[in-house]
């Protein structure tokens, strides 16, 4: 929701010919984004899992460093761009 709110390109946003690099490299950050969520369920240590994680001292902080750069990503966007989005107040 993130991602669709600060206007970047999702997965779900169909390429289109002639595209800037940007924009892939936007959908490509989402889906980074996702996966390491996903490892992070399923492998990490924040719920008091009883055996050790899968990841390897190596992919700790590659996970570390994508996660900082999509922040980054979004932070940017937040700063830059007119965001127009507003919570509503419907559930």
């Amino acid at each position: 929701m993130a991602f669709v709110a600060l206007k970047l390109k999702t997965p779900r946003d169909k390429v289109v010919a002639g595209e800037p690099p940007q924009q892939r490299l936007q959908r490509a950050l989402y889906e980074a984004a996702c996966a390491i969520n996903t490892l992070r369920n399923k492998e990490g240590t924040g719920h008091g899992r009883p055996w050790p994680p899968s990841v390897t001292p190596n992919e700790a902080p590659d996970a570390v460093q994508v996660m900082g750069t999509v922040a980054e990503l979004m932070l940017m966007n937040f700063e830059n761009e007119e965001v127009n989005y507003r919570p509503s107040n419907k559930i």
